[in-house]
């Protein structure tokens, strides 16, 4: 079926009635109708299937009470056996009405309802998934109360009352619309997982130079044509390094003047422009590093924050004086990379590319950079670059958020607030690239991944708000499908 020949239109203002349903006073359509789930599903309890009565080679798949639509384990064989569009309600615990709509042969433990579809061709099921999950996500049906483990029997599930449209074509348009939207969003969730899982690798190989990173020959050839980039010479006398070295892009550096135009290069969209290499088995060297032994590559450094930025307190800044349409944004201490407010004046400017170090309480480390003009709250440390070329604050900041996410710094301990004070901020030794070529290749890829992640966070956000509206007017028959 395509969606597209779908028509949506407005329920008429002379078609609803109200009615009762699950105790509640609703308005329906009045060609709706209401039935009860054992008017479509014939239920029993699921069979008692433990953990050492699981197969590992099992050709059913077996379903228990979770959360997540997962499975418990596999069996050959089972009493009871679902198919496709019956459902599995988890019964216990807090995972009551997490529902399962069954793709194939499939059976359900003990803690579950197996839910069996009695379908002449009157109802579509996945309409009635659709709904009882909406009514779950709302709290209409499922309530867990009380402080004793929470159960759902077969004889209350069966009583559950549902509103459906009259015609099967009407139900299923519904459920595909609805499921098509839901099918987006498990895509775009699975695909930021994937995202999330290929950028902690980068940041694991990359940060610790067991991965390395170089401009292709034909970049190379390109950006010395171009002026970008020049060999990396010490003493006015040779390229830095072997041969070998140079070969890789270890020779090369970015020319003083053109960090602007190599990184509008690198970002202008085309791919193939840098490529990945195992740091060599002799060119380690280890290291002690905030208190830790480490192997760094031979080449790459290790220097304090406070060579890199000068640090302080924020000024005092509390919520009576924040300016509705002020021009400077306002950083406190949060986890989240979100704008305390706004103000006109600052006595600490920050510019592109400084950094805002919350530093009281449970967000101490999740560090912002700063776009443009900013300032940051007595609770942060606003650190200004001392940037001269030698360093890539971008780096800089994957690398620390790298640390603080394996806990090797900004630890959080005892039940006092807890602080992070300026000098501690600038005793944090941070390992870099010796030149600023390899260190902007490396924020570059970490970077883009980051910004990928954040888009798609940004379109699940959207998508999720889209079904939830989605559902609301559907299902409840304030927008009517044909």
């Amino acid at each position: 079926m395509s969606l597209n020949n779908l028509k949506v239109y407005k329920n008429p203002d002379n078609n609803w009635k109200q009615v009762e349903i699950n105790g509640r006073m609703v308005d329906i359509p009045c060609d709706w109708e209401i039935e009860k789930f054992e008017s479509y599903f014939k239920s029993r309890m699921g069979e008692t299937i433990l953990q050492n009565n699981l197969i590992k080679n099992g050709t059913i798949p077996v379903y228990s009470a979770t959360e997540k639509n997962e499975i418990f384990g596999y069996i050959n064989g089972s009493k009871i056996n679902l198919n496709k569009n019956d459902l599995v309600i988890p019964a216990r615990g807090n995972s009551i009405g997490y529902i399962k709509i069954i793709n194939g042969l499939a059976t359900g433990t003990q803690t579950t309802i197996c839910a069996k579809s009695k379908n002449n061709n009157k109802y579509e099921t996945k309409y009635i998934y659709e709904y009882l999950m909406y009514l779950k996500k709302k709290k209409h049906i499922f309530k867990i109360e009380g402080g004793a483990i929470p159960q759902l029997t077969v004889k209350e599930m069966n009583l559950f009352e549902i509103i459906t449209p009259s015609t099967l074509l009407e139900q299923t348009n519904i459920a595909e619309i609805l499921t098509t939207q839901e099918d987006l969003i498990a895509s775009k969730k699975e695909l930021l997982s994937l995202t999330k899982k290929q950028k902690q690798y980068l940041n694991q190989e990359l940060l610790s130079g067991r991965l390395r990173i170089r401009l292709t020959q034909e970049s190379i050839d390109y950006c010395l044509n171009n002026g970008l980039i020049v060999p990396n010479v010490y003493s006015g006398e040779k390229p830095y390094g072997s041969s070998e070295e140079i070969k890789y892009g270890v020779g090369y550096e970015i020319v003083e003047s053109k960090n602007s135009d190599f990184e509008t290069w690198l970002n202008d969209g085309e791919s193939g422009k840098v490529e990945f290499y195992l740091n060599s088995v002799n060119n380690w060297k280890q290291v002690e590093i905030n208190g830790r032994m480490v192997d760094i590559p031979c080449d790459w450094e290790i220097e304090k924050f406070e060579s890199y930025f000068k640090s302080r307190m924020g000024e005092t800044i509390l919520q009576n004086n924040l300016i509705k349409n002020g021009t400077i944004p306002v950083y406190s201490a949060t986890e989240k990379n979100e704008i305390f407010g706004y103000i006109n004046g600052s006595k600490i400017n920050l510019n592109k590319n400084d950094l805002v170090i919350p530093a009281r309480g449970n967000s101490i480390g999740y560090i912002k950079i700063i776009n443009g003009l900013a300032t940051g709250t007595q609770t942060t440390i606003c650190a200004k670059s001392k940037n001269n070329n030698k360093y890539e604050t971008k780096y800089i900041y994957e690398y620390l958020m790298y640390l603080k996410k394996k806990k090797h710094i900004f630890k959080i301990e005892g039940g006092a607030i807890p602080q992070l004070t300026v000098k501690e901020m600038n005793l944090f030794e941070i390992i870099t690239p010796s030149t600023l070529l390899e260190q902007t290749l490396i924020a570059n890829q970490l970077t883009q991944m980051d910004n990928t992640v954040e888009q798609l966070e940004k379109e699940i956000e959207i998508e999720e708000q889209k079904f939830t509206f989605l559902k609301q007017e559907l299902l409840s028959g304030s927008n009517r499908i044909k």
